[in-house]
């Protein structure tokens, strides 16, 4: 189930804003951090015959290469490499944190999407139950190494509060557990994701913690600060404000 606010806008809006943005995930960092730029783009879209068709093959085409797959393991070893970069440089007194976004990130609707012809969410909540999204390995595997280097680790959502049992339920009978904190949007709010989360991680960081890791699949689950670093996983199918 995807609830993350104007989504699914349409495959061909998407597929321009991600021409238009080039289709390479990016991360940002603090002054002085390596820097981390993907050598991988998605796939091109050919948007002139305006063919929704055309469109769809070509995300499946993407998909069935094995070049998703590939790029997501690849964004996932640069954030697995600065973990291990950061927590040997751990200033006394600081406490790490970690915020991972939920789907396209932790937890992946893309067999719903291919199984329905990448039908809308709408269509995708009635036809498929909620609770059984599987993990993104790679994400599943930062997600443990982080949280064995002591980073309490934070996972944000637009999904609404009314979710909040069953995607739990769905996160732990994958492999995330042990989280710091599972937090939503409040059932009525309708700021943009980018707004809602950017404050809700400047909360985390009232509360004494750095967040030093930061990664989703939309730039509006990384821009608005509150991240010392950002990484952005490949996402062509929809777009998120």
């Amino acid at each position: 189930m995807i609830r993350k606010g104007k989504i699914f806008a349409s495959l061909l809006l998407c597929a321009a804003f991600l021409a238009a943005q080039g289709m390479a995930p990016t991360t940002s960092a603090r002054p002085g951090a390596p820097s981390f730029t993907p050598s991988f783009a998605a796939p091109e879209l050919h948007l002139e015959a305006d063919n929704l068709t055309l469109v769809k093959r070509q995300l499946a085409e993407y998909v069935q290469s094995g070049r998703y797959n590939r790029e997501i393991a690849e964004v996932a070893k640069a954030a697995h490499d600065w973990v291990e970069t950061r927590t040997a440089h751990v200033v006394p007194g600081e406490k790490l944190a970690a915020v991972f976004d939920i789907d396209e990130t932790s937890l992946s609707n893309l067999p719903n999407m291919a199984d329905c012809d990448f039908c809308s969410v709408a269509a995708q909540s009635k036809l498929y139950p909620a609770d059984r999204l599987p993990a993104i390995p790679p994400v599943l595997d930062l997600y443990k190494f982080a949280k064995s280097k002591g980073i309490a680790m934070f996972i944000l959502t637009g999904r609404y509060q009314s979710s909040r049992d069953v995607t739990a339920a769905n996160l732990h009978a994958v492999g995330y557990t042990d989280w710091e904190d599972l937090l939503f949007r409040l059932n009525g709010n309708s700021d943009p994701a980018r707004v809602m989360k950017a404050g809700v991680r400047a909360g985390i960081e009232r509360k004494g913690y750095k967040i030093v890791l930061n990664i989703g699949d939309q730039l509006s689950d990384l821009i608005g600060g509150a991240s010392e670093r950002t990484f952005k996983l490949p996402n062509p199918f929809y777009f998120v404000e």
